[in-house]
């Protein structure tokens, strides 16, 4: 504003002085205009003369039309100084008025322009926050369904471990049992094998004392216990003395007697071998 006002006070010096040069120039010319007739005189000498010359009177009408127009037009007004400084503080005030408007425009512009940029801006803000919600629920979803995978996979795993040693306490009960039963099965058999063996005792001794002999320096009343191993149909495999009778000779005659006695009486059931097949014969052939 106030350079505007600096550019209107430099515009009205320049016109005024504008103003005074041209008046001087017009005054100047006024004057040598009348100036040879008010101070020259005429040369006589060089006064030509007068010649008549008549003059068409078409001519001399339009002549006299023209004059009287000229006398009803009205007079030229010269300009006022003020008047020139007035139009000039007018149009520079356009000038001005002209230039805020085109700032003002230029202003509502920008400021729909920035208003652009910042709608847009929000707007990818927006599309930015919506994706990042997006992907953020997806990973959550993601890990609530891997969190919920890895959970039945867990319980599966569980229960299959849970069936496994279920099954396995089963089998092992199972195996228990079996064991158990066999077992008794076992004792039962050994018990029935070693009570039909005890009923063979006293043919299997009296087999060994008819193939007894005494030795000569026996002393009578001689007892010695042989651990004796059969075959499957009594056959006489080994006879060693685990209790001897003191008489070494007594011994050995015995451990003979029960070999030449082979196969000896003996239990025929198979099942019955494994838990009889070594057994212990008390040999005293006095009593």
């Amino acid at each position: 504003m106030k350079q505007g006002i600096r550019q209107f006070a430099q515009i009205s010096k320049s016109v005024l002085f504008t103003l005074a040069v041209h008046s001087i120039l017009l005054a100047a010319v006024l004057a040598g205009f009348w100036w040879p007739f008010s101070e020259k005189t005429l040369d006589h000498g060089q006064v030509k003369p007068i010649q008549a010359t008549t003059i068409p009177e078409q001519e001399v009408t339009n002549l006299q039309t023209k004059k009287i127009e000229e006398q009803h037009q009205p007079a030229q007004v010269p300009e006022e100084p003020g008047k020139a400084e007035e139009e000039e503080r007018k149009r520079l005030e356009a000038l001005e008025a002209k230039r805020r408007e085109e700032e003002r425009k230029r202003a509502e512009e920008e400021r729909k322009r920035l208003e652009a940029l910042e709608a847009k801006r929000k707007e990818e803000e927006r599309k930015r926050a919506e994706e990042e919600e997006r992907k953020r629920l997806e990973a959550l979803e993601a890990k609530r369904k891997e969190e919920e995978r890895k959970r039945a996979e867990e319980e599966e795993r569980k229960r299959l471990e849970a069936l496994e040693a279920k099954r396995k306490e089963e089998e092992e009960q199972r195996k228990l049992e079996k064991e158990l039963q066999d077992q008794l099965a076992r004792t039962r058999t050994r018990n029935e094998a070693e009570n039909a063996l005890a009923a063979l005792v006293d043919r299997i001794a009296a087999a060994a004392e008819n193939n007894w002999r005494r030795p000569w320096n026996s002393t009578p009343g001689r007892v010695a216990l042989i651990r004796v191993r059969v075959a499957r149909n009594g056959d006489v495999l080994s006879a060693d003395v685990v209790k001897s009778s003191g008489d070494r000779a007594f011994d050995e005659s015995g451990e003979i007697a029960i070999k030449k006695a082979s196969p000896l009486p003996f239990p025929s059931e198979s099942e019955y071998y494994e838990f009889i097949k070594e057994f212990n014969i008390k040999f005293a052939p006095d009593e």
